[in-house]
């Protein structure tokens, strides 16, 4: 019985002492660690005096180890205490109580070595005896009170906490509560009633605390130590396996082949040198397969991601649905897509796997992007944000803003793309179907997986604009030979009708009129283009002055009238009388922005149509803006050719059948100069009925207007 309680007493004591190695060299940094490693090494010490207070028959080492019991028993209750009121996270104000706590702590400890804590010390029957002092009620006072305290403590953690880190704290709880009732039961208050095999069973409960804690690290990821854990089963076992082959061989060498020296040592020796990495290898197969089924391998899942980005080329939807579809297999998460930044500012999915939610899009303005934007480089873990942790910088309503929105389309990591700190695209993945939570190992791979698709991203894209730029100028060349051409041709046609001496005065007043109107419509076109190499070049300049709106929306309605009244067009003003506002604008360019949209109006609106005007006061994007609206009952536009609208040179086919001349650059130009001033401009769009364009400028000042 001595040999077999000496095995398990140091078997209990090596474990609770490993597993506090671990956890401290996992983060050495870290307070909670560090008191675990504390409270493991305690206990080992204590385990081990317990057993020796009865192992030794020796009165004077007895009772040596019997005080050093007592001793350390309180102490490792101690800290046993101080970490569960610093799990899961540790307290970050330093509680002075907590020294005064450890003075009295060291107080009670200490009258172990005195007779006022255990007296008339003896040995019966093989076994350790002993009388309680009159101190004994306050060291299993203290005791109690210690235990209980951090239990309780752990309790309401439970029940606030949610998702891995409950499942955490709930085998904390189970293995020190078990633990502490059966030692505090039978080594402290049963110790003298009980024979030497049910009080070492005090002793051995201590295993139910190893498997809890065990159990904890492996399954729900506790103090995040699993990938070391997982070495250092493969060490043990490969150091193991290589004893027990050794030992085998020397006996079988030795005793039934009579070998002896050296040649007992060096043939298996040479066994073991030659067949160790294959064994190495055999061992982590077989490791991974009965404990560690969601390792994976980080090297490989990186080079394979490296592979196939490169064999995909410049086909983005290649590159992202593989990087995909081998992250999602290597971390087994029950959903993923990858969302990249669209033109408007918004983030769309582009490749998903798992449960279908549709087409995803995520606005410049959402919660989720601010916070990427705000904290670049961070990825965005939805359970940390549920624990209701304060994160520097975020509103609480942020926060839980975020939180809702994750848990609705079932996200729980975003990882930020950035190419040259600019957000281009984000990484969603939804939980693990193991219900384990994203370890440091998982996220070293997504951001190095998020570096490699950044580059992917950019890389295509860079191609695209690259074709774009090729077809924008086989258009532009195509266009403006078209467009200029006829220009040139009417006014050099009526030129030469001019010079012809036969031409009555009439007639050459009228050729000449077609000749200005065709150069005047090539100045227009030229000062277009001029334009756009101005707004290309960003040499725009804006120069702001005080502007009342509605004369300038007067000005220009002025300025069109005959075109509206050649075709019969009818015009309804709508403009806010109540008050006049002047805005802060460069004059000359947003009248230009009136101009396009009135005209855009007046081309493809047919003859007989309407025309409406209109201006109000509006909040819009957060800023105090006057909104000007234009609609007609024009042609409208396709659905398909919406996307396209505020594109340079296009012009959708309904629109070139009624008005063929015209570059296609006037909305662009349009949108421009809004943005320049802060503004936005948009559409409504009612196919085969009219349209209506909106613009909004931002303004400060309203005077009312004097009646």
């Amino acid at each position: 019985m001595p040999n077999i309680s000496l095995v398990f007493a140091a078997f209990i004591a090596v474990s609770m002492a490993s597993l506090g190695f671990v956890v401290l060299r996992k983060n050495k940094m870290m307070v909670t660690n560090q008191l675990f490693f504390i409270f493991t090494v305690t206990v080992s010490s204590w385990c081990m005096f317990n057993f020796l207070e009865n192992w030794y028959m020796d009165l004077d080492l007895s009772a040596m180890f019997l005080r050093l019991d007592l001793f350390t028993a309180l102490i490792g209750v101690f800290f046993a205490s101080v970490f569960l009121f610093n799990f899961p996270r540790t307290n970050k104000k330093f509680n002075p109580l907590i020294a005064l706590f450890l003075l009295l702590i060291l107080s009670v400890a200490s009258l172990a070595f005195t007779d006022g804590l255990i007296e008339n010390i003896n040995i019966v029957n093989g076994q350790i005896g002993f009388d309680f002092g009159k101190w004994f009620i306050l060291y299993a006072g203290v005791m109690l009170v210690s235990i209980l305290s951090g239990v309780i403590f752990q309790v309401r953690q439970y029940k606030k906490a949610n998702g891995t880190e409950k499942l955490q704290i709930r085998y904390v709880i189970l293995g020190f509560s078990i633990t502490s009732f059966i030692i505090i039961i039978l080594n402290l208050f049963l110790q003298n009633l009980v024979s030497k095999g049910v009080f070492m069973l005090g002793n051995f409960s201590m295993i139910i605390l190893v498997v809890c804690i065990f159990y904890a690290m492996v399954r729900y990821h506790l103090m995040d130590i699993w990938v070391v854990l997982r070495l250092g089963t493969i060490f043990t076992l490969s150091l193991t396996t290589i004893i027990f082959f050794f030992v085998s061989v020397n006996y079988l060498l030795v005793y039934f082949l009579e070998i002896g020296v050296p040649w007992d040592i060096i043939i298996p020796s040479f066994f073991i040198t030659v067949g160790f990495t294959p064994l190495k290898k055999f061992i982590e197969f077989i490791t991974d397969a009965m404990f560690f089924r969601r390792h994976y391998k980080f090297n490989n899942v990186v080079q394979k991601v490296e592979k196939e980005i490169h064999s995909a080329g410049l086909v983005l939807d290649k590159s992202l649905s593989v990087v995909n579809q081998i992250i999602s297999d290597a971390l087994k998460v029950n959903r993923s897509l990858i969302m990249i930044l669209i033109p408007r500012g918004h983030f769309i999915s582009r490749q998903t796997i798992g449960d279908d939610i549709g087409n995803l899009e995520l606005k410049h303005n959402d919660p989720v992007i601010n916070y990427l934007i705000t904290f670049p480089g961070r990825i965005l873990d939805r359970e940390e944000l549920e624990r209701g942790g304060h994160v520097n910088g975020l509103a609480d309503s942020d926060r839980d803003a975020i939180v809702v929105e994750l848990k609705k389309i079932s996200i729980a990591l975003v990882v930020p793309i950035e190419f040259k700190d600019k957000l281009i695209g984000i990484y969603l993945l939804g939980e693990k179907l193991s219900e384990d939570p994203f370890n440091e190992k998982d996220l070293r791979l997504l951001q190095h997986v998020s570096w490699e698709l950044s580059f992917a991203i950019d890389n295509a894209r860079s191609y695209e604009e690259l074709k774009h730029l090729d077809e924008a100028k086989s258009n532009f060349i195509q266009v403006v030979s078209h467009q200029m051409r006829t220009p040139v041709t009417i006014s050099r046609c009526n030129l030469e009708l001019a010079l012809d001496k036969d031409l009555n005065p009439e007639e050459k007043e009228g050729v000449l009129k077609a000749a200005y109107e065709g150069v005047s419509s090539l100045g227009h076109q030229l000062d277009q283009l001029l334009t756009v190499l101005e707004i290309e070049e960003k040499e725009m300049v804006v120069k702001k002055e005080g502007v009342e709106l509605n004369s300038l929306i007067n000005d220009s309605v002025e300025s069109n009238r005959l075109s509206i009244k050649n075709k019969k067009l009818k015009l309804e003003s709508k403009l806010e009388n109540s008050f006049s506002v002047k805005i802060d604008c460069d004059k000359a360019k947003i009248r230009r922005v009136l101009d396009i949209v009135l005209l855009n109006a007046i081309n493809y609106t047919p003859s007989g149509g309407k025309i409406t005007i209109n201006t109000a006061q509006d909040g819009f994007n957060g800023k105090n803006s006057l909104v000007v609206s234009v609609a007609d009952n024009g042609v409208g536009l396709n659905d398909a050719d919406k996307v396209n609208l505020f594109k340079k040179f296009f012009r959708s086919p309904e629109a070139i059948s009624m008005f063929p001349n015209g570059f296609g650059l006037g909305l662009f130009i349009a949108r421009k100069i809004v943005l320049a001033h802060g503004g936005d401009i948009w559409f409504e769009n009612r196919e085969n009925q009219g349209m209506t364009f909106f613009f909004s400028i931002p303004f400060k000042t309203v005077v009312e207007d004097k009646k």
